[in-house]
């Protein structure tokens, strides 16, 4: 009898620590700032594995009562651009109106997601994890300014997204965006290895065949972009790229190029690593 109350007490009090967790989950206030770790892994028709890639972003919620809404660092306080709109229940995190894949509240500083999607090459697997990193909106993860014909600078409002592809071509891409007229300006790099310190030479001409610099671009959907330029992208032909310090907490360099409105730019930035 000792024994049998025994396991029926730990049982209870079992059942007592999972019905607890779940309504913390359920409570967690999710106002704040959140990094989005997602791992996609690529497959082809017939289910061999083509790749993989980890992109980091920075993921804003605003919660209050029952109204939740997700934005992302580039469209934070864009009024063009309207927020995901979630509910609580459960301890999974759904989509309003919206046939998207919910989140799991794992923790009050983690939720998770797991979905598919076909393509005509295959299909891609993606393995999403945001964390809390503060109960408030950290808008800056460094700067970003460009001079020339079309000019931006922002310190303030700075959002990055870094990807790290299996790929040896496109291994390591770095974009930086700012607040921009009614859009957002970016800048945006691929290299075929981590950023070191060093001279960096694109060339449109050898792209692909280049060991480090894969790619480079300028860019914005703004109105002023479209209306000086018609065109969205500065799609110089030739650009040079310089590091100049690279730091587990900054890396920071300069650029200048020749874009396609024959305007000659130059710039500078600083981002803050995942």
């Amino acid at each position: 009898m000792i024994k049998l109350g025994t396991v029926i007490f730990i049982t209870l009090l079992s059942a007592c620590t999972v019905e607890e967790n779940s309504d913390q989950q359920t409570n967690t206030t999710l106002t704040g700032t959140w990094i989005s770790s997602s791992v996609n892994t690529s497959y082809d028709n017939s289910n061999v594995l083509v790749g993989s890639e980890t992109t980091y972003s920075t993921l804003y919620f605003t919660e209050s009562n029952a109204d939740i809404q997700l934005s992302s660092c580039e469209d934070y306080s864009n009024p063009q651009i309207a927020p995901s709109f979630l509910q609580k229940n459960n301890g999974v995190l759904s989509f309003i109106n919206v046939s998207d894949t919910p989140f799991t509240i794992v923790s009050t500083t983690e939720l998770t997601r797991e979905y598919e999607i076909t393509y005509s090459f295959g299909k891609i697997l993606y393995n999403q994890t945001l964390t809390k990193t503060s109960s408030t909106i950290d808008l800056s993860r460094g700067s970003l300014q460009l001079n020339g014909p079309l000019s931006g600078n922002n310190q303030n409002h700075a959002c990055l997204v870094q990807s790290f592809n299996s790929a040896p071509s496109q291994n390591n891409r770095q974009q930086i965006s700012i607040p921009f007229d009614n859009r957002d300006l970016r800048l945006d790099v691929e290299l075929t290895h981590f950023l070191t310190v060093g001279n960096y030479i694109y060339d449109a001409n050898e792209r692909g065949n280049s060991p480090v610099l894969y790619s480079f671009d300028v860019s914005s959907n703004s109105d002023v972009f479209w209306n000086t330029i018609n065109s969205s992208s500065l799609s110089p032909t030739q650009a040079e790229f310089q590091i100049s310090s690279v730091g587990s907490n900054l890396i920071t360099g300069t650029f200048s190029f020749i874009g396609q409105d024959s305007g000659n730019y130059t710039g500078s930035f600083n981002f803050v690593p995942y």
